[in-house]
């Protein structure tokens, strides 16, 4: 059974708090829709003209963006604020090294971001020629970006290359895998760091695509990897945002 106490005696996590800010981390992003449910955010059109069903797109498409980085604003203020908290139980000595705060060179850093970069537009490459109905982020999606205003792009590329890999890692390889691998050892903790990882990007884990669920569980997996053979969490928060933001960059072929 779960513990679903924050601290154990010994002052490490469980894997009650790890899960308790997991729910807490999507409780976030269900906060802000019904925000924009409750102040009457509708951005659908009842017009037929092709006009207004594109600018209704873009407003989709630019309403989704809003909300899922004031979302990751949110989760961010759950996650810094759990890590605050532990940090200030148990003293930074012991809570640093416990969570992979820990310094790696500036280069080291770089380099990890260039290599996600790169094997993220390898991938793209080979999805668009050997698979181009098997996309898991289609080039039709990116183009709707870049034709919306100039804030729509800047904004998405804000959430997906620095809160989102901020925010995941802090949360699935640094609080969830250490809190779960307390409590039922590291192989658990790995278990459940990349199934819950794969939960929260759902459109990929039901699009039916088995390349892009396979893809999704490699990457979670490399993540951990260096996560666990850097002792920091620094390489792949940068590696992951590396992954994403060759996403801004497509391939046309």
């Amino acid at each position: 059974m779960i513990e679903f106490t924050v601290f154990s005696k010994k002052k490490e996590l469980t894997a009650g708090a790890g899960f308790g800010l997991f729910l807490a981390y999507l409780a976030s992003f269900v906060l802000v829709i019904l925000l924009a449910n409750y102040l009457g955010m509708d951005i659908e059109t009842s017009s037929n003209s092709t006009f207004d069903k594109y600018a209704s797109g873009h407003r989709n498409i630019a309403m989704s963006i809003l909300m899922g980085t004031l979302g990751q604003l949110l989760g961010a203020c759950a996650i810094a604020g759990f890590i605050l908290l532990y940090i200030r139980r148990v003293s930074g000595e012991f809570a640093y090294p416990a969570l992979g705060i820990n310094r790696i060179g500036y280069f080291r850093n770089i380099n990890m971001f260039l290599a996600g970069f790169s094997i993220s537009l390898a991938f793209n490459y080979v999805l668009q020629r050997y698979f181009p109905n098997d996309g898991i982020m289609t080039v039709d999606y990116l183009v709707d970006i870049e034709e919306s205003a100039n804030w729509v792009w800047y904004l998405s590329f804000f959430s997906l290359v620095v809160m989102a890999p901020l925010n995941e890692e802090f949360l699935f390889r640094s609080v969830i895998y250490k809190a779960f691998s307390n409590s039922y050892g590291k192989f658990i903790g790995a278990t459940f760091s990349t199934l819950l990882f794969s939960a929260v990007h759902r459109e990929i884990m039901l699009s039916g695509s088995l390349l892009g669920v396979s893809c999704l569980l490699s990457i979670s997996s490399l993540l951990l990897i260096v996560r666990i053979n850097t002792d920091s969490i620094l390489p792949s928060i940068f590696l992951h945002s590396g992954f994403n933001a060759a996403n801004f960059f497509p391939i046309n072929i």
